[in-house]
């Protein structure tokens, strides 16, 4: 063969070789090309699936903020169906949304459901729940679940202080078994709640409720006035301080707070008849119309004290 031929073949397979090249950088284009497009498009899908998902709860959160617990219910059902599975933090965050939702309607059962799903699903936050679940249950009327489910929370609890819904779950299950008539089993837990240090008006007025109903006066007054005392020195009103000075620092703006003081003053009255100290029950009745106004059974404790 020739040196011409040669060089021509040469050069044949130099052209080749930069087409080839050409093609497989045009190739490796496309293809990153393509992927960039594919990244973009799940990344735009992805934001506006989080966009809807957010944009429900939100609206869920304006409707509760409305009292439209029945449409935020609705819009937190929405959020959930649009995030999936796979975003744990954001479900939970909306189910405790929806349980509080479900719990200003009483839909208990629906609530319990909520909550037990959250028990599963936020291990770390369980114990709250299952008081929370507490309250659903003495709510629906299930007062020995109640007491169960309360229990095995509190003996699980492991927080300092306080933990969320503690207090309203003891005093939500003591008061089932107190509206069904188990005064022991109230009782017992209100007593095992005070040796742990835990201390609340309510839990000492329910305490002397129990001991009115197994005829313990002397006992019931002591609660009673213990109750009256620690509601006075939440509200700085000074330890020993009448109704009246009690009653200025509360005020009827703090809801919750004045009715159980309300009644509170009402069963230190009504200890201190049974108690045959009807001077002082006389006395503390007359305060009692004075400060939280006209009471027909207060009014009718006031005639027969004042025949005695």
């Amino acid at each position: 063969m020739s040196s011409g031929a040669r060089m021509g073949s040469s050069a044949r397979r130099r052209r080749r070789r930069k087409r080839l090249i050409k093609a497989l950088i045009a190739w490796a284009v496309c293809l990153l090309l393509v992927a960039l497009v594919a990244a973009g498009t799940f990344r735009l899908i992805t934001s506006l699936a989080s966009s809807k998902k957010r944009g429900f709860r939100e609206e869920g959160i304006r409707k509760m903020a409305d009292r439209d617990y029945q449409g935020a219910i609705a819009s937190f059902d929405q959020a959930l169906e649009s995030s999936g599975k796979k975003d744990h933090a954001f479900n939970s965050d909306v189910l405790r949304y929806r349980a509080e939702a479900e719990l200003q309607l009483a839909d208990y059962g629906a609530a319990i459901h909520t909550y037990d799903l959250l028990i599963e699903a936020d291990e770390g936050s369980a114990v709250s729940y299952q008081y929370l679940k507490a309250v659903c249950l003495a709510g629906s009327g299930e007062e020995d679940q109640a007491v169960s489910v309360y229990q095995e929370a509190f003996a699980a609890d492991q927080a300092e202080g306080y933990s969320p819904g503690q207090e309203e779950a003891l005093i939500a299950a003591g008061s089932a078994c107190v509206d069904a008539g188990k005064y022991e089993q109230a009782m017992s837990l209100y007593e095992e709640a005070v040796r742990k240090g835990i201390t609340h008006g309510q839990i000492y007025n329910q305490m002397g409720l129990c001991q009115m109903a197994g005829e313990d006066y002397k006992g019931a007054l002591d609660s009673f006035n213990k109750g009256f005392e620690i509601i006075g020195t939440q509200y700085h009103a000074g330890t020993g301080a009448p109704l009246s000075q009690v009653a200025a620092a509360v005020t009827r703006e703090n809801g919750k707070d004045w009715a159980l003081l309300q009644e509170l003053a009402y069963n230190r009255a009504a200890a201190c008849e049974y108690l045959q100290q009807y001077e002082d029950a006389l006395e503390q009745f007359m305060e009692y119309i004075d400060v939280f106004g006209e009471d027909e059974n207060a009014r009718h404790e006031i005639d027969f004290l004042s025949t005695r």
